[in-house]
């Protein structure tokens, strides 16, 4: 249960972190995106430090039970397949990530569901 306490107040305030800076630099975010067209070694580099954090969480906390701490084991292999996603096939990114840059509606999706997780992981980890 410590371990479950420690990843849902790191994931979770880099979660709260994260989402409140998309929604305020949400222009910025659609720009990288756009830049990550130009550079796919930075999308393979990114899908190397989800490889390597998606792997530290489903190893250390691979939790398959009915309450909150299933969140953490979700997340995990979310960011592990999402690793593995973005280093195997970055090919088949790159001709989606026009359409995503071009419309701020995927990125207040994705502010509002971090956001929510973010909420959740902190009241469970610091209550």
């Amino acid at each position: 249960m410590e371990l479950s306490l420690f990843f849902a107040k790191a994931i979770g305030v880099c979660f709260l972190i994260l989402s409140i800076s998309l929604i305020i630099a949400k222009s910025t975010y659609q720009l990288m995106i756009k830049d990550l067209i130009n550079h796919p070694a930075t999308l393979v580099l990114g899908g190397i430090i989800n490889l390597v954090i998606g792997t530290l969480i489903v190893v250390s906390h691979n939790v398959w039970r009915a309450d909150w701490t299933v969140l953490i084991t979700v997340i995990g292999w979310f960011i592990l397949i999402r690793g593995i996603i973005w280093t195997t096939f970055p090919g088949i990114l790159l001709p989606i990530l026009p359409k995503i840059s071009d419309s701020y509606k995927p990125v207040y999706i994705s502010s509002i569901v971090i956001f929510l997780l973010a909420i959740t992981l902190c009241y469970f980890g610091f209550r």
